[in-house]
């Protein structure tokens, strides 16, 4: 009489299964949250990265402005016949351009670069107070604008408002 007792599985209480239940919902919980934050995080990511780019193009354009300005207000005092001012003017300039060479958009550190190679040419002109310079300030502006407005992106025109058949916008009526 040797019986070994039987031992059936015995059936899960309901306590238990809420248990497990309970424990199931947590975790798609928890894997919601991840997803929500990881699709947050993803798209704040990706908008910085745009913003970003965006800043790097406004501060090439800035620099180029700055430039152009630069070259522009010399030309003025050198016409004016303020020689001293418009040579400082154009000393600080060419360091500019030294400095910021790499930043450059290609078109204007194209044209920048061969503006370069008059620098002792021009900053001597200024010093020895030659009026002629002042032109030559102002061909290099020319130079320097045309580069920077082929750089430049054209701005899209929009199409001609004709205004819809059928509407009374004002007209007619």
């Amino acid at each position: 009489m040797n019986e070994i007792p039987r031992t059936e599985p015995r059936p899960s209480t309901e306590t238990e299964r809420g248990a497990r239940g309970r424990k199931r919902w947590i975790l798609w919980a928890l894997a919601a949250v991840v997803v929500a934050f990881m699709a947050g995080f993803l798209w704040q990511y990706f908008e910085a990265a745009s913003v970003r780019s965006e800043l790097v193009a406004t501060e090439r354009e800035l620099r180029v402005e700055r430039l152009r300005i630069q070259l522009a207000q010399a030309a003025i005092d050198a016409q004016a016949g303020e020689f001293e001012r418009a040579r400082r003017q154009m000393s600080t300039f060419f360091t500019e351009i030294e400095r910021d060479a790499e930043p450059l958009p290609e078109q204007v550190q194209r044209v920048s670069e061969e503006l370069l190679t008059r620098r002792d040419e021009v900053i001597t002109g200024l010093s020895r107070a030659n009026a002629e310079y002042s032109g030559v300030l102002f061909g290099m502006l020319d130079r320097l604008n045309a580069a920077a407005e082929a750089m430049a992106p054209q701005p899209e025109t929009p199409p001609a408002d004709t205004g819809t058949p059928g509407t009374t916008g004002g007209e007619g009526g």
